[in-house]
C-alpha cells in the first residue's frame, strides 16, 4: 500500500495572488466553491459574491453548486464582494455513505480513480478525480466516499473513495494507455460530510483509494474545524 501525507484544511476561499494590469482588479485569478443564488454565489463559508461580469461563456444555474475563478472587482463589506466569473465547474454531489455489507459491495465497485486535489470547505469535502473509461461511452459510472463507522467514529475517521465503472474501467493491474479506445476524464466532486464532525476542532483524517500502477493508496491528513 502506498501512504502520503496531506493536510485538508476548512478552505472557503482560496485566493491565488497575481499581479493584475488592471487598476480595477483587486484579487486576480481567484477560487471558492458555494452556491448559486440571483446573480451570485454563496461560498462555503457564508461569502457573497456578486456576479456583475461574467466571461465565462456559461450561464450559471440557480441552485447549482460551483467550483468558480474569478477576479474581485470589489468590496462591499467584510462579507460581500463584486466580482468577474471567469470559469466554473458543477461538482458532482453526494453524501457520505455508511461501509456496505457484502450484498451491495459489488455494487458499490472497487475500480481505479485517483484523487488528484482533496479539501475541506464547510460541511464538504471536494474533491478533483480521474477515471479511465471507454471513449465516448455515455454510461454513468458511480462514485461514492464511504466512511467506516458513521455512528460510532472512531479518534481516527476512515474514508475509502470508491468506483464502479460498470465493465467500462480496465482492471487495476491492466495499467491502460490513453488512445483510442480508453480516455481519461477529470472531473470534480462534492461529498457532505457527517454532522458530528463540526462538533470538535479537528479529527486525524485517512483517506484510501486504489489507482493504476499504484495499487490501494492511503491518505493522511487532518480536519480542522
Amino acid at each position: 500500500m502506498h501512504s502520503s501525507n496531506f493536510t485538508c484544511l476548512l478552505i472557503f476561499l482560496l485566493f491565488t495572488l497575481s499581479c493584475s494590469k488592471n487598476e480595477n482588479v483587486i484579487l486576480s485569478y481567484s477560487f471558492a466553491s458555494g452556491q448559486v443564488d440571483e446573480n451570485s454565489f454563496i461560498t462555503d463559508n457564508g461569502i457573497l459574491m456578486n456576479i456583475t461580469e461574467n466571461t465565462s461563456g456559461k450561464q450559471v444555474k440557480r441552485g447549482s453548486r460551483i467550483f468558480a475563478r474569478f477576479d474581485i472587482l470589489e468590496q462591499i463589506s467584510r462579507k460581500e464582494y463584486n466580482i468577474r466569473l471567469l470559469n466554473f465547474n458543477i461538482p458532482l454531489q453526494k453524501i457520505v455513505i455508511p461501509l456496505p455489507n457484502k450484498k451491495n459491495d459489488a455494487e458499490i465497485g472497487n475500480d481505479p480513480i485517483l484523487i488528484k486535489s482533496c479539501w475541506f470547505s464547510g460541511i464538504y469535502i471536494n474533491m478533483e478525480l480521474m477515471i479511465a473509461s471507454k471513449t465516448g461511452s455515455k454510461t454513468k459510472h458511480q462514485i461514492n466516499l464511504i466512511m467506516d463507522d458513521l455512528s460510532n467514529p472512531s479518534d481516527t475517521l476512515y474514508f475509502s473513495l470508491r468506483h464502479n465503472g460498470y465493465g467500462e474501467s480496465p482492471a487495476l493491474e491492466d495499467k491502460p494507455k490513453s488512445n483510442g479506445e480508453i480516455s481519461y476524464n477529470t472531473f470534480y466532486a462534492s461529498f457532505i460530510l457527517p454532522p458530528f464532525i463540526m462538533f470538535r476542532l479537528s479529527y486525524p483524517i485517512s483517506l484510501s483509494y486504489t489507482w493504476y500502477g499504484k495499487g490501494k493508496v492511503s491518505i493522511k491528513g487532518y480536519y480542522r474545524n
